[in-house]
């Protein structure tokens, strides 16, 4: 799945309108959105435990990770 479309779960990495007009697309199906979630929400994970283990001091991506791991855990229990 592009990652071109992550704007659809995480709105910081832009509009994904375009991306998808560029294939011919302009909504995804049922599984094809879940597919995107499921690639989102392990970007988030990396994002959280990638500064953590690197012994980052900035934190500005791991609490960028960090929200967005709690958005993305929220929209699959709506699902």
């Amino acid at each position: 799945m592009e990652a071109g479309l992550t704007g659809m779960d995480m709105p910081a990495f832009g509009d994904p309108t375009d991306f998808m007009a560029g294939f011919g697309i302009d909504t995804l199906t049922e599984s094809q959105r879940t597919r995107r979630r499921l690639y989102s929400l392990a970007l988030a994970i990396v994002m959280v435990v990638e500064t953590k283990y690197r012994g980052h001091t900035d934190t500005e991506v791991y609490d960028f990770g960090r929200e967005n791991l709690d958005t993305l855990m929220y929209a699959f229990g709506r699902d």
